[in-house]
């Protein structure tokens, strides 16, 4: 182990120039101490870790394969410390008890609310699960009761059966950032109760994160990003929740410019969820994606903004609401500027949500609806979109009624759709200046329809 104190240094000045990057000298940013681990030595990153964890610094692990043996050896990781693995820093589990790689703290701490081992950095290496080879389970990156927590530049795979590759828990202000996330075997796929997630946002109860014994008092993640991620090959969830509780919720939840591909299960799942916002994010061979209560809770769901997303080859590509539930809605949905293609049922549905909208959005090739409003949904707004090959004998373009409940005051403007049917469960709803290619249908309650053009005409009052 080796260490200089800097404010800026380059490896190359520590050792020589042994640590090199593209034949350049690394430059490494950090304040207070600086350690380096030997190169394959694990003995040697415990020991720096074990340094750097007296006072804060960064850790400093050069190429190399890193295995990891010992129940509880993995790394530990404290206050104000960054962990940097360089570009072919390789961490592979090679014991089938060892549950963890790198955790910000020990199960001895025992902390509470976001008062744990924060201030904290994980950035780059290889992490090796192994679950494939030892059929055993492994949370690779654990972070639990702190705040400011980065995890960037990591890839993570080789995880399975009900823990993830990286676990945020009770977190504030946390990050992961352009990482790779993949290699999840074993998952429920299709259960919107599992706890199969490649990256989960949980709260601290007895049934989650285990090496948090003691600080089981309900915390819950608020402030967390997802940027440059890309989630893939796994038979569960790429980002989500699946722990809730009556009183609580995750709060300002951003996921932007992600990738989601090969995803058996919800790409996203948002269970009690607010102020999120989903946008550029790319969705390929997936399930669906989920934002709801699912619960018996009176928490307030609100504020979910999806924006500038592409969906292909999924079963739906959004869901959002409350499923059937009579009591709880989900509150204040937009969907902008979204595309769907190849959906193997509707692509954009909304199930008990008051104040619900989606805007310039494209739907291609669907098996069922485009758009539907359905289950006691209240005040919906359709504008701007367009449809091709999403008619079908069964369902229309755009369906509003259906499921449990009425559907009330939805505004349907400047669409082109292919069909539209409004059904008989629907009272208020308003169809006008849009370019429906064949027809719409009206059982509805108190419906508006004109100035439209059906079937190539313009019909100023009703439906043909």
């Amino acid at each position: 182990m080796q260490k200089t104190e800097h404010n800026s240094i380059n490896v190359e000045k520590v050792d020589s120039g042994e640590y090199l990057q593209d034949g350049e000298p690394l430059q490494i940013d950090a304040s207070g101490p600086f350690y380096t681990a030997e190169s394959g030595d694990t003995e040697s990153v415990h020991d720096a870790l074990s340094s750097a964890n007296e006072d804060g610094g960064t850790v400093y692990v050069p190429p190399g394969t890193y295995e990891m043996e010992g129940e509880d050896e993995w790394f530990v990781i404290r206050e104000d410390v960054t962990f940097w693995a360089a570009d072919g820093a390789q961490f592979v589990r090679t014991d089938p008890d060892l549950k963890a790689m790198i955790v910000n703290g020990s199960p001895d701490d025992a902390p509470g609310g976001y008062d744990g081992e924060s201030n904290v950095t994980v950035k780059g290496g290889e992490w090796v699960g192994n679950y494939d080879e030892f059929g055993t389970t492994v949370t690779v990156i654990a972070m639990g009761h702190a705040e400011n927590v980065t995890v960037k530049d990591v890839e993570v795979r080789d995880v399975g059966c009900g823990w993830h590759n990286v676990e945020f828990n009770a977190i504030r202000n946390g990050k992961l950032i352009d990482s790779f996330l993949h290699e999840y075997y074993d998952g429920a796929s299709e259960d919107i109760n599992g706890s199969d997630e490649l990256f989960e946002i949980d709260r601290s109860s007895s049934g989650g994160f285990p090496f948090f014994d003691g600080g089981f008092d309900d915390t819950h993640c608020e402030d967390i990003e997802v940027r440059g991620c890309r989630f893939e090959n796994t038979d569960g969830i790429g980002v989500g929740t699946h722990s809730t509780t009556d009183g609580e919720v995750y709060e300002n939840i951003t996921i932007e410019n992600c990738e989601f591909y090969d995803i058996g299960g919800y790409a996203i799942r948002g269970l009690k969820w607010i102020d999120v916002t989903v946008r550029n994010c790319k969705f390929k061979d997936f399930w669906r994606n989920t934002f709801n209560a699912n619960t018996d809770h009176d928490d307030r769901i609100e504020n979910i903004v999806i924006d500038g997303c592409t969906f292909r080859s999924g079963e739906r590509a959004l869901r959002v609401g409350n499923f059937n539930d009579d009591e709880q809605f989900t509150h204040d949905a937009c969907v902008t500027d979204c595309s769907a293609y190849d959906m193997e049922n509707n692509a954009f549905g909304f199930d008990h949500v008051k104040d619900c909208s989606i805007k310039g959005c494209h739907v291609e090739n669907g098996a069922q609806a485009g758009v539907w409003f359905y289950g006691d949904t209240e005040n919906a707004t359709a504008v701007g979109c367009t449809f091709e090959n999403t008619a079908t004998d069964d369902e229309s373009s755009i369906n509003v009624g259906g499921g449990e409940g009425d559907v009330t005051d939805v505004h349907i403007s400047g669409c082109h759709p292919e069909t539209v049917d409004i059904r008989s469960d629907t009272d208020g709803v308003i169809v006008t200046g849009n370019f429906i290619d064949d027809s719409i249908s009206d059982d509805g309650s108190n419906v508006e329809i004109y100035n439209n053009f059906i079937d190539g005409l313009f019909v100023e009052d009703g439906i043909a």
